[in-house]
Protein backbone atom coordinates (compact mmCIF):
# COMPACT_ATOMS: atom_id res chain seq x y z
CA UNK A 1 0.00 0.00 0.00
CA UNK A 2 1.40 3.26 -0.78
CA UNK A 3 3.43 5.24 1.98
CA UNK A 4 1.33 8.71 1.28
CA UNK A 5 -2.39 6.89 1.14
CA UNK A 6 -1.51 4.90 4.54
CA UNK A 7 -0.69 8.20 6.58
CA UNK A 8 -4.02 9.84 4.87
CA UNK A 9 -6.22 7.29 6.62
CA UNK A 10 -3.69 7.63 9.54
CA UNK A 11 -4.78 10.81 10.09
CA UNK A 12 -8.34 10.67 9.00
CA UNK A 13 -8.71 7.86 11.85
CA UNK A 14 -6.13 9.69 14.32
CA UNK A 15 -9.27 12.24 14.13
CA UNK A 16 -12.14 9.71 14.52
CA UNK A 17 -9.95 8.06 17.51
CA UNK A 18 -9.49 11.87 19.23
CA UNK A 19 -13.18 12.46 19.15
CA UNK A 20 -13.93 8.51 20.55
CA UNK A 21 -11.35 9.36 23.60
CA UNK A 22 -13.12 12.87 24.39
CA UNK A 23 -16.48 11.84 24.46
CA UNK A 24 -14.94 8.45 26.80
CA UNK A 25 -13.11 11.25 28.90
CA UNK A 26 -16.11 13.71 28.97
CA UNK A 27 -17.64 14.13 32.15
CA UNK A 28 -21.23 14.79 31.08
CA UNK A 29 -21.35 11.40 30.48
CA UNK A 30 -20.48 9.83 33.73
CA UNK A 31 -20.05 6.86 32.54
CA UNK A 32 -17.22 4.23 33.87
CA UNK A 33 -15.81 1.50 31.24
CA UNK A 34 -18.39 -1.18 33.05
CA UNK A 35 -21.20 1.31 31.52
CA UNK A 36 -20.08 1.51 28.43
CA UNK A 37 -21.94 -0.71 25.44
CA UNK A 38 -18.91 -3.68 24.17
CA UNK A 39 -19.01 -2.73 20.62
CA UNK A 40 -17.59 1.01 21.67
CA UNK A 41 -14.84 -0.05 23.90
CA UNK A 42 -14.25 -2.99 21.04
CA UNK A 43 -13.91 -0.20 18.54
CA UNK A 44 -11.78 1.81 20.80
CA UNK A 45 -9.42 -0.88 21.00
CA UNK A 46 -9.21 -1.09 17.73
CA UNK A 47 -8.71 1.69 16.33
CA UNK A 48 -5.83 2.39 18.81
CA UNK A 49 -4.29 -0.87 17.36
CA UNK A 50 -4.87 0.19 13.66
CA UNK A 51 -2.20 2.95 14.91
CA UNK A 52 0.44 1.06 15.71
CA UNK A 53 -0.06 -1.22 12.89
CA UNK A 54 0.35 1.42 10.39
CA UNK A 55 3.17 2.82 12.40
CA UNK A 56 5.44 0.27 11.82
CA UNK A 57 8.05 0.71 9.07
CA UNK A 58 6.42 3.87 7.76
CA UNK A 59 7.84 7.13 9.71
CA UNK A 60 5.73 9.31 7.76
CA UNK A 61 2.26 7.84 10.30
CA UNK A 62 4.55 8.18 13.33
CA UNK A 63 5.30 11.65 13.13
CA UNK A 64 1.86 12.38 11.91
CA UNK A 65 0.59 9.96 15.02
CA UNK A 66 2.94 11.42 17.64
CA UNK A 67 2.38 15.28 16.18
CA UNK A 68 -1.46 14.66 17.01
CA UNK A 69 -1.35 12.29 19.87
CA UNK A 70 1.14 13.84 21.94
CA UNK A 71 0.93 14.66 24.79
CA UNK A 72 -3.16 14.94 25.64
CA UNK A 73 -4.40 11.97 23.22
CA UNK A 74 -1.73 9.77 24.92
CA UNK A 75 -2.42 10.52 28.11
CA UNK A 76 -6.67 10.27 27.89
CA UNK A 77 -6.16 7.15 26.86
CA UNK A 78 -3.62 5.98 29.35
CA UNK A 79 -5.81 7.09 31.92
CA UNK A 80 -8.57 4.35 30.68
CA UNK A 81 -9.61 1.91 33.10
CA UNK A 82 -8.97 -0.66 30.60
CA UNK A 83 -5.62 -2.70 30.32
CA UNK A 84 -5.69 -4.05 27.15
CA UNK A 85 -6.40 -0.41 25.69
CA UNK A 86 -3.68 0.72 27.51
CA UNK A 87 -1.40 -1.91 26.39
CA UNK A 88 -2.42 -0.89 22.96
CA UNK A 89 -1.39 2.28 23.86
CA UNK A 90 1.75 2.17 24.76
CA UNK A 91 2.60 -0.26 21.71
CA UNK A 92 1.68 2.97 19.92
CA UNK A 93 4.04 5.29 22.15
CA UNK A 94 7.14 2.23 21.55
CA UNK A 95 6.77 2.25 18.20
CA UNK A 96 6.56 6.02 17.61
CA UNK A 97 9.63 7.12 19.89
CA UNK A 98 13.10 7.86 18.57
CA UNK A 99 15.74 10.41 19.86
CA UNK A 100 14.12 13.12 19.11
CA UNK A 101 10.74 12.91 20.05
CA UNK A 102 12.22 11.72 23.64
CA UNK A 103 13.48 14.97 24.32
CA UNK A 104 9.93 16.53 23.36
CA UNK A 105 9.21 14.62 26.89
CA UNK A 106 11.23 16.76 28.94
CA UNK A 107 9.82 20.24 27.31
CA UNK A 108 7.16 20.71 29.48
CA UNK A 109 5.36 19.59 32.76
CA UNK A 110 2.24 18.63 31.03
CA UNK A 111 4.88 16.17 28.43
CA UNK A 112 6.57 15.09 30.92
CA UNK A 113 3.35 13.81 32.42
CA UNK A 114 3.22 10.81 29.60
CA UNK A 115 6.59 9.74 30.76
CA UNK A 116 5.61 9.63 34.60
CA UNK A 117 2.47 8.10 33.56
CA UNK A 118 4.51 5.11 31.82
CA UNK A 119 6.66 4.38 34.15
CA UNK A 120 3.94 4.34 36.74
CA UNK A 121 2.30 1.60 34.84
CA UNK A 122 5.41 -0.38 35.32
CA UNK A 123 4.10 -0.79 38.72
CA UNK A 124 0.59 -0.43 38.51
CA UNK A 125 -0.15 -2.63 35.80
CA UNK A 126 2.85 -5.46 35.62
CA UNK A 127 1.54 -7.44 32.93
CA UNK A 128 2.13 -4.94 30.26
CA UNK A 129 5.24 -5.63 28.80
CA UNK A 130 5.40 -2.25 26.50
CA UNK A 131 5.83 0.24 29.64
CA UNK A 132 8.66 -1.71 30.58
CA UNK A 133 10.01 -1.34 27.05
CA UNK A 134 9.64 2.12 26.93
CA UNK A 135 11.21 3.25 29.66
CA UNK A 136 14.80 0.92 29.34
CA UNK A 137 14.89 0.91 25.91
CA UNK A 138 14.39 4.72 25.27
CA UNK A 139 13.68 7.02 28.79
CA UNK A 140 16.94 5.79 30.10
CA UNK A 141 18.95 6.84 26.74
CA UNK A 142 18.15 10.45 27.69
CA UNK A 143 19.95 11.30 31.21
CA UNK A 144 18.21 14.81 31.01
CA UNK A 145 14.75 12.98 30.68
CA UNK A 146 15.61 10.80 33.79
CA UNK A 147 16.93 13.37 35.75
CA UNK A 148 13.54 15.76 35.02
CA UNK A 149 11.63 12.87 35.62
CA UNK A 150 13.27 11.89 39.43
CA UNK A 151 12.92 15.53 40.53
CA UNK A 152 9.09 15.27 39.93
CA UNK A 153 8.63 11.92 41.12
CA UNK A 154 7.74 11.19 44.68
CA UNK A 155 9.85 8.51 47.06
CA UNK A 156 7.22 5.91 46.27
CA UNK A 157 7.64 6.30 42.50
CA UNK A 158 11.08 6.54 42.27
CA UNK A 159 11.49 3.24 44.01
CA UNK A 160 9.96 1.77 40.70
CA UNK A 161 11.79 3.90 38.93
CA UNK A 162 14.98 2.50 40.49
CA UNK A 163 13.48 -1.24 40.55
CA UNK A 164 13.95 -0.78 36.50
CA UNK A 165 17.30 0.51 36.83
CA UNK A 166 18.64 -2.30 38.88
CA UNK A 167 16.82 -4.42 36.63
CA UNK A 168 18.30 -3.43 33.50
CA UNK A 169 22.07 -3.42 35.50
CA UNK A 170 21.64 -7.40 36.14
CA UNK A 171 19.70 -8.65 33.36
CA UNK A 172 21.62 -7.43 29.80
CA UNK A 173 25.44 -7.33 28.80
CA UNK A 174 27.48 -4.77 29.57
CA UNK A 175 27.63 -3.64 26.04
CA UNK A 176 23.75 -3.82 26.20
CA UNK A 177 23.23 -1.26 28.56
CA UNK A 178 21.57 2.02 27.38
CA UNK A 179 22.15 3.72 30.87
CA UNK A 180 24.87 6.91 30.11
CA UNK A 181 27.05 7.61 32.47
CA UNK A 182 25.77 11.05 33.25
CA UNK A 183 22.82 8.81 34.31
CA UNK A 184 25.29 7.50 36.94
CA UNK A 185 26.43 10.48 38.17
CA UNK A 186 23.49 11.83 39.25
CA UNK A 187 22.28 8.47 40.74
CA UNK A 188 25.62 9.25 42.47
CA UNK A 189 25.20 12.92 43.83
CA UNK A 190 21.21 11.93 45.08
CA UNK A 191 22.56 9.18 47.32
CA UNK A 192 24.96 11.93 48.35
CA UNK A 193 21.95 14.04 48.86
CA UNK A 194 19.75 11.80 50.89
CA UNK A 195 22.49 8.88 52.17
CA UNK A 196 21.79 10.52 56.21
CA UNK A 197 17.93 9.68 55.35
CA UNK A 198 18.37 5.76 55.78
CA UNK A 199 19.34 6.24 59.66
CA UNK A 200 15.83 6.69 60.21
CA UNK A 201 15.45 2.97 59.81
CA UNK A 202 17.58 1.71 62.56
CA UNK A 203 13.36 1.94 63.96
CA UNK A 204 12.15 -1.86 63.04
CA UNK A 205 8.83 -0.58 62.39
CA UNK A 206 10.21 1.85 60.12
CA UNK A 207 8.52 2.49 56.30
CA UNK A 208 10.63 5.75 55.69
CA UNK A 209 9.97 5.40 51.67
CA UNK A 210 12.92 8.13 51.22
CA UNK A 211 15.23 5.75 53.07
CA UNK A 212 14.46 3.04 50.99
CA UNK A 213 15.24 4.76 47.42
CA UNK A 214 18.57 5.55 49.57
CA UNK A 215 19.31 1.53 49.62
CA UNK A 216 18.20 0.95 46.35
CA UNK A 217 20.78 3.99 44.71
CA UNK A 218 23.59 2.10 46.79
CA UNK A 219 22.83 -1.55 45.30
CA UNK A 220 22.73 0.57 41.91
CA UNK A 221 25.87 1.84 42.56
CA UNK A 222 27.60 -1.05 43.78
CA UNK A 223 26.45 -2.83 40.40
CA UNK A 224 27.70 0.01 38.22
CA UNK A 225 30.86 0.10 39.97
CA UNK A 226 31.83 -4.01 39.85
CA UNK A 227 34.06 -3.41 37.15
CA UNK A 228 31.41 -2.34 34.50
CA UNK A 229 33.87 0.17 32.75
CA UNK A 230 31.78 2.74 31.20
CA UNK A 231 30.32 3.50 34.84
CA UNK A 232 34.44 3.51 36.77
CA UNK A 233 34.56 7.24 36.28
CA UNK A 234 32.50 6.79 39.40
CA UNK A 235 35.71 6.35 41.54
CA UNK A 236 36.32 10.02 40.30
CA UNK A 237 32.82 11.67 41.18
CA UNK A 238 33.44 14.23 43.86
CA UNK A 239 32.69 13.13 47.47
CA UNK A 240 31.49 10.04 46.78
CA UNK A 241 33.71 7.98 48.74
CA UNK A 242 33.97 10.61 51.55
CA UNK A 243 30.40 10.53 51.59
CA UNK A 244 30.03 6.42 51.85
CA UNK A 245 32.95 5.98 54.38
CA UNK A 246 31.19 8.93 57.02
CA UNK A 247 27.99 7.58 56.40
CA UNK A 248 29.24 3.84 57.42
CA UNK A 249 30.71 5.17 60.31
CA UNK A 250 27.32 6.90 61.14
CA UNK A 251 25.67 3.47 60.63
CA UNK A 252 28.81 1.68 62.54
CA UNK A 253 28.32 3.47 65.55
CA UNK A 254 24.54 3.68 65.44
CA UNK A 255 24.59 0.12 65.64
CA UNK A 256 27.07 -0.17 68.74
CA UNK A 257 25.40 3.00 70.77
CA UNK A 258 21.99 0.52 70.74
CA UNK A 259 20.49 -2.66 69.70
CA UNK A 260 19.01 -2.16 66.29
CA UNK A 261 18.81 -3.15 62.97
CA UNK A 262 22.65 -2.13 62.64
CA UNK A 263 23.71 -4.03 65.28
CA UNK A 264 25.96 -7.09 64.71
CA UNK A 265 23.75 -10.22 65.32
CA UNK A 266 24.83 -13.63 65.63
CA UNK A 267 21.25 -15.20 64.80
CA UNK A 268 21.96 -18.23 62.29
CA UNK A 269 18.82 -20.37 63.04
CA UNK A 270 16.65 -21.63 60.20
CA UNK A 271 13.40 -19.85 61.36
CA UNK A 272 13.27 -16.26 63.33
CA UNK A 273 10.15 -14.38 64.29
CA UNK A 274 12.52 -11.74 64.73
CA UNK A 275 10.69 -8.48 62.31
CA UNK A 276 14.31 -7.89 61.63
CA UNK A 277 14.34 -10.54 59.97
CA UNK A 278 12.81 -8.69 56.99
CA UNK A 279 14.14 -5.05 57.98
CA UNK A 280 14.98 -3.59 54.69
CA UNK A 281 18.40 -2.38 56.16
CA UNK A 282 19.79 -6.11 56.16
CA UNK A 283 23.02 -6.20 54.54
CA UNK A 284 23.50 -1.76 54.24
CA UNK A 285 26.72 -1.71 56.24
CA UNK A 286 27.97 -4.77 53.42
CA UNK A 287 27.01 -2.96 50.91
CA UNK A 288 28.81 0.28 51.90
CA UNK A 289 31.93 -1.23 52.59
CA UNK A 290 31.48 -3.35 48.74
CA UNK A 291 30.92 0.05 47.46
CA UNK A 292 34.14 1.30 49.28
CA UNK A 293 35.73 -1.53 47.74
CA UNK A 294 34.64 -1.09 44.32
CA UNK A 295 35.81 2.83 44.41
CA UNK A 296 39.33 1.75 45.77
CA UNK A 297 39.91 -1.09 43.21
CA UNK A 298 42.93 0.11 41.48
CA UNK A 299 42.87 3.56 42.32
CA UNK A 300 45.71 4.94 44.35
CA UNK A 301 43.88 8.78 45.35
CA UNK A 302 41.11 6.77 46.62
CA UNK A 303 43.20 4.13 48.35
CA UNK A 304 45.36 7.12 50.00
CA UNK A 305 41.81 8.91 51.25
CA UNK A 306 40.23 6.00 52.83
CA UNK A 307 43.40 5.86 55.61
CA UNK A 308 42.85 9.51 55.92
CA UNK A 309 39.38 9.10 56.71
CA UNK A 310 40.36 6.24 59.44
CA UNK A 311 38.37 4.21 57.12
CA UNK A 312 40.93 0.99 57.10
CA UNK A 313 40.26 0.24 60.79
CA UNK A 314 36.70 1.10 60.28
CA UNK A 315 36.59 -1.45 57.65
CA UNK A 316 38.66 -4.15 59.96
CA UNK A 317 36.09 -3.34 62.88
CA UNK A 318 33.51 -4.88 60.61
CA UNK A 319 35.55 -8.17 59.95
CA UNK A 320 32.97 -10.03 62.29
CA UNK A 321 30.35 -12.78 61.92
CA UNK A 322 26.84 -10.38 61.74
CA UNK A 323 23.45 -12.36 60.22
CA UNK A 324 22.45 -8.42 60.00
CA UNK A 325 24.89 -8.54 56.96
CA UNK A 326 25.06 -11.61 55.06
CA UNK A 327 27.27 -11.21 52.07
CA UNK A 328 25.73 -13.30 49.18
CA UNK A 329 28.69 -14.33 46.74
CA UNK A 330 26.29 -16.25 44.63
CA UNK A 331 22.90 -16.70 43.58
CA UNK A 332 22.71 -20.65 42.92
CA UNK A 333 19.86 -22.92 43.52
CA UNK A 334 21.84 -25.22 45.73
CA UNK A 335 21.99 -22.12 48.36
CA UNK A 336 19.70 -21.90 51.54
CA UNK A 337 18.77 -18.85 53.62
CA UNK A 338 20.56 -20.39 56.13
CA UNK A 339 23.71 -21.46 54.09
CA UNK A 340 23.32 -17.90 52.59
CA UNK A 341 23.54 -16.25 56.04
CA UNK A 342 27.17 -17.77 56.48
CA UNK A 343 28.69 -15.54 53.84
CA UNK A 344 28.89 -12.71 56.65
CA UNK A 345 29.89 -8.69 55.83
CA UNK A 346 33.57 -10.07 56.92
CA UNK A 347 33.83 -11.19 52.94
CA UNK A 348 33.09 -7.68 51.58
CA UNK A 349 35.01 -6.21 54.04
CA UNK A 350 38.28 -8.58 52.95
CA UNK A 351 37.66 -7.69 49.09
CA UNK A 352 37.84 -3.81 50.48
CA UNK A 353 40.94 -4.49 52.71
CA UNK A 354 42.21 -6.69 49.15
CA UNK A 355 41.45 -3.18 47.37
CA UNK A 356 42.96 -0.71 49.50
CA UNK A 357 46.14 -2.21 50.41
CA UNK A 358 47.01 -3.59 46.51
CA UNK A 359 49.87 -1.67 45.48
CA UNK A 360 50.01 0.78 48.32
CA UNK A 361 52.63 0.48 50.53
CA UNK A 362 51.48 3.27 53.32
CA UNK A 363 48.24 1.49 53.65
CA UNK A 364 49.99 -1.80 53.64
CA UNK A 365 52.16 -0.38 56.37
CA UNK A 366 49.48 0.65 58.60
CA UNK A 367 47.74 -3.01 58.76
CA UNK A 368 51.08 -4.33 59.42
CA UNK A 369 51.63 -2.19 62.01
CA UNK A 370 48.68 -3.25 64.09
CA UNK A 371 49.09 -4.90 67.22
CA UNK A 372 47.73 -8.49 67.94
CA UNK A 373 45.54 -8.56 70.88
CA UNK A 374 44.20 -12.56 70.61
CA UNK A 375 41.77 -14.62 69.12
CA UNK A 376 38.55 -13.11 68.81
CA UNK A 377 35.26 -14.15 71.07
CA UNK A 378 34.55 -17.49 68.67
CA UNK A 379 31.41 -18.96 70.76
CA UNK A 380 29.45 -18.17 67.06
CA UNK A 381 32.02 -20.39 65.28
CA UNK A 382 30.99 -23.24 68.19
CA UNK A 383 27.98 -22.83 67.68
CA UNK A 384 28.12 -23.59 64.10
CA UNK A 385 31.05 -26.69 65.26
CA UNK A 386 34.19 -24.87 64.58
CA UNK A 387 36.70 -23.20 67.18
CA UNK A 388 39.63 -21.01 66.38
CA UNK A 389 43.34 -22.10 67.56
CA UNK A 390 46.57 -19.84 67.55
CA UNK A 391 49.14 -21.84 66.26
CA UNK A 392 53.07 -20.37 65.94
CA UNK A 393 51.26 -16.76 64.98
CA UNK A 394 48.89 -18.12 62.75
CA UNK A 395 45.44 -19.13 63.46
CA UNK A 396 43.63 -22.09 62.38
CA UNK A 397 40.21 -23.36 61.91
CA UNK A 398 39.35 -26.37 63.11
CA UNK A 399 36.01 -28.73 63.85
CA UNK A 400 35.04 -28.66 67.55
CA UNK A 401 35.17 -32.53 67.04
CA UNK A 402 38.59 -32.86 65.97
CA UNK A 403 39.75 -30.35 68.65
CA UNK A 404 37.80 -32.90 71.17
CA UNK A 405 39.84 -35.97 69.89
CA UNK A 406 43.12 -34.46 69.81
CA UNK A 407 42.48 -33.68 73.80
CA UNK A 408 41.31 -37.39 74.17
CA UNK A 409 44.67 -38.08 72.65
Amino acid sequence: MDEMFVDRLTVEHLSSLQSVTKALRDEQFSLTLQQIQYLVLAALRCGIQFLGNAAVGNQLCKDDIWACGFPHMFLDLLELDDEKAVAYTCMVIYTCLDTEKIEQLGLDPIKLKVALKITELCRTLPDIDWTVLIVTQHFFKSSELIEKMYAEMNDHERLTLLELVSSQLGEVKEEDCVIPLRTAQFFALSFQHSCKAVLSLSSVSSDDEQALAVIRLLDILCDMTSGQRRFMALQDHPDLLQTTIELLKEVHFLGKASKNVFSAAQDFSLTSSDEAGTHPALSFKAHLIRLIGNLCHGHIANQNQVRKLDGIALILDNCNIDSNNPCILGCDSFYTPFTLSRFVISQWAVFAIRNILEHNVDNQKLVQGLRRQGVADDSVLRELGFCVQERDGNLLLRPIKKEKEQREH
